[in-house]
């Protein structure tokens, strides 16, 4: 059974999450998921947490604030910037120095 997005993501789909992020990112590539369970914190938590590049959304306003809370939760290092970029109006891409 898929996971619906509420509650903590299940284990093993952490497990293949984590997996399909460093698969792409070893190929030096970008990663995108649309169609997501729902568009709330619940989701974003789980992508933003395994390095997801385009976190797709229709509430840019939401994932916005979701991502500058999460940035002032803990010390960045000096050499860590996040970029937010709108691309065309539904995705926020979170592009890690």
């Amino acid at each position: 059974m898929a996971w619906d997005g509420l509650g903590t993501i299940p284990d093993d789909t952490k497990v293949a999450l984590d997996d399909i992020v460093a698969q792409v990112h070893g190929e030096n590539k970008i990663l995108r998921f649309w169609n997501l369970p729902i568009d709330a914190p619940s989701v974003w938590k789980p992508l933003y947490d395994a390095n997801v590049d385009l976190i797709n959304t229709d509430n840019l306003t939401g994932l916005s604030t979701y991502i500058q809370s999460r940035q002032t939760q803990a010390v960045p290092e000096p050499s860590l910037s996040i970029a937010l970029l709108a691309v065309l109006g539904t995705s926020l891409l979170l592009k890690r120095k």
